[in-house]
């Protein structure tokens, strides 16, 4: 018996593993909750309010502290544009070819990595030197925690 065979070029996005696509939905809706983390801590800082900020959580200190901003750029600025970037690679990454959409990933991965250091950095200043928390920064620090800690799976599994 003959067999034919055909030789078939096959994408990387027409096969999409299960957890890639779920990973990557994941990824987004962080980055989009980041965002509004973020993005209202900037409004808060832009508009020279007080973060509404209760029980334990004393916002307006940590607002006030020489920690919140590097050479006049607030943090909730930098931590705004860094999700903003990590959602613009994620909606991005399976429009690009192979070698690009690798890049976008590890992209993710590295800010979400540096982003979460940092976070590692503001919240052990807010226990032990500010004496005061911050609920939203402690929520932005679990958010990018999870982006980095996703991101990094994917990446190692190359999916």
């Amino acid at each position: 018996m003959i067999s034919k065979t055909r030789n078939v070029n096959v994408d990387y996005r027409d096969v999409v593993v299960p957890s890639c696509r779920s990973s990557r939905i994941v990824l987004i809706l962080l980055s989009l909750a980041g965002i509004i983390v973020a993005g209202y801590l900037t409004y808060v800082d832009l508009s020279h309010m007080n973060a509404f900020c209760g029980g334990p959580f004393d916002c307006a200190t940590v607002q006030a502290s020489r920690f919140a901003s590097i050479r006049g750029v607030p943090i909730a600025i930098l931590g705004l544009l860094a999700y903003v970037a990590i959602l613009i690679l994620e909606v991005a990454w399976p429009h690009a070819d192979a070698d690009a959409a690798s890049w976008m990933k590890l992209g993710v991965f590295a800010i979400a990595f540096a982003g979460m250091l940092y976070s590692f950095y503001l919240t052990y200043v807010e226990f032990f030197v500010i004496h005061a928390l911050c609920v939203y920064c402690l929520t932005s620090a679990v958010i990018i925690s999870c982006l980095a800690f996703l991101s990094g799976w994917r990446w190692q599994k190359r999916s």
